[in-house]
């Protein structure tokens, strides 16, 4: 009796007998604050008194109770667009880890501290990590300094996934109710791109001209690689639905608003994501008349809103030929590093972007100093050598080819799976290793993707009503 008394969540009770898990509610005020300095300091006074509403409301919110779980769904939805002001994502992932102990104490007799699976492969990209380490320590490079910030933050990332993991074992979140969160942050994302465009005065006819969310300073190859996380999200919430016929077709129609962001952002790294999750529904539901609809449905909209897309790629202009060269010319000044390095050894993530011009890069091409190498792929391998990379693919072909064979009538292991598989695709045209909001919705989609992989009985709702009737039957 002693035990269960020792090891039982500590709870604080109402006068009608609700009670709150005391971890979070000491947790919530520390985050809010902490968050609150941060606008303080870096925003300006509007978005500061929007924060100390925003604040205030969540302490209301607080003493009803549940705040916790309630707060982290709303992280998801807006921590993205966020981070055009604050780097939201980044402080609750290193205030969360702070107080990761104490809501592991809740359930201090249960097995809750497992290895996920995949976990060589991730020990494997880890080693990666190491080795590239001790040889950039040894070497030298030449003089060049190891920047560790990006490491960091790809360390973060992997806490995040394993963060998600233990929450959704523990039950303090739903997977099924944490994607339709997700899914609609692309919308929120979408919005407020609209809304600068109101805000600066750009008539809505440069749309159509130019491609979305450049005139407004947003950048599109970045919006488009989130949006590509939150499509298969709002796709598999409707897909999966059976129930609820008004929730199908509401995430149905985000899932079109999300495509048509996706053309006017004339992004082409995004294209072959869209097309393989089509190509997807159309082979699950394998009707004639189902494919003549789309093609009906998709012609017309590719022809109008994806036209700036079409012309980037048939016609393209001076700044199209001059991406695409300085492209070329990182791939040629990463070649150079990896050959340098054995073709075995990194340099740490994201060190590239400064190192690029001791190997033949043009510095009038990025004065500011910041781009990448443009591919997720060749960064991974820049940053943590071919250890590394071979983890980082093991890990990711690891849990979508389990979602694809085992866990197919899982709606939030699909929607994970084919997230990583459009992040994956679009990551042979830019890298997004840098951007920590992106990378904190992926590693927070693995973490789902790897507990549907362990908790395999835990399917979509409807798939084990299916299940049951099943076994009621026999």
């Amino acid at each position: 009796m002693a035990e269960s008394i020792r090891t039982a969540p500590v709870r604080l009770h109402d006068k009608h007998g609700n009670s709150t898990n005391i971890y979070a509610t000491i947790m919530a005020p520390v985050l809010l604050s902490a968050l609150l300095i941060a606008l303080l300091i870096k925003a300006n006074t509007v978005v500061v008194y929007g924060g100390i509403f925003f604040f205030f409301m969540c302490s209301i919110f607080l003493l009803i109770g549940n705040i916790f779980n309630r707060a982290v769904y709303v992280l998801f939805l807006i921590q993205f667009t966020a981070a055009l002001f604050i780097q939201l994502s980044l402080y609750v992932t290193i205030i969360s880890l702070l107080f990761l102990p104490l809501a592991l104490k809740r359930d201090s007799n249960s097995n809750i501290l497992t290895a996920p699976p995949c976990v060589k492969s991730l020990l494997l990209l880890l080693s990666g990590w190491a080795v590239s380490l001790v040889y950039a320590s040894v070497t030298n490079n030449g003089g060049f300094k190891y920047f560790f910030i990006y490491d960091v933050f790809f360390f973060l990332g992997l806490a995040v996934a394993y963060e998600m993991f233990i929450a959704l074992r523990l039950k303090i979140l739903t997977p099924d109710k944490l994607i339709p969160y997700i899914a609609l942050s692309g919308l929120v994302l979408v919005c407020v791109v609209f809304i600068k465009y109101v805000v600066d005065g750009i008539p809505f006819s440069m749309i159509l001209k130019d491609r979305l969310g450049s005139p407004v300073k947003i950048n599109p190859n970045i919006m488009t690689g989130y949006l590509d996380i939150t499509l298969p999200c709002a796709f598999f919430t409707a897909f999966f639905e059976k129930k609820n016929l008004v929730k199908k077709a509401l995430f149905y129609l985000l899932s079109m608003v999300i495509v048509c962001a996706i053309l006017l952002a004339a992004s082409r790294g995004s294209l072959p994501g869209i097309v393989i999750l089509f190509a997807y529904f159309i082979w699950r539901k394998r009707s004639k008349r189902l494919i003549l609809y789309v093609m009906i449905f998709a012609v017309p909209v590719i022809l109008t809103l994806g036209s700036t897309l079409i012309a980037r790629m048939t016609n393209p202009t001076v700044a199209d030929i001059l991406s695409n060269m300085g492209r070329v010319e990182m791939l040629h000044s990463a070649l150079k590093i990896l050959k340098e390095n054995n073709y075995f050894f990194g340099i740490g993530m994201n060190n590239f972007s400064q190192m690029k011009f001791s190997y033949g890069f043009p510095y009038w091409f990025d004065t500011k100093r910041v781009m990448s190498s443009h591919n997720f792929f060749v960064e991974i391998w820049l940053g943590w050598g071919l250890l590394g990379l071979l983890g980082w693919l093991s890990v990711n072909a690891s849990i979508v080819l389990s979602v694809l064979r085992k866990h197919k009538d899982n709606s939030a292991a699909n929607a994970a799976a084919f997230a990583i598989i459009a992040f994956s695709v679009h990551g042979f045209m830019d890298s997004f290793c840098a951007n920590y909001s992106m990378m904190f919705v992926y590693f927070s989609l693995m973490g789902i993707a790897l507990f549907s992989m362990k908790e395999g009985h835990a399917a979509s709702p409807d798939s084990q009503t299916m299940q049951d009737n099943k076994n009621s039957a026999q």
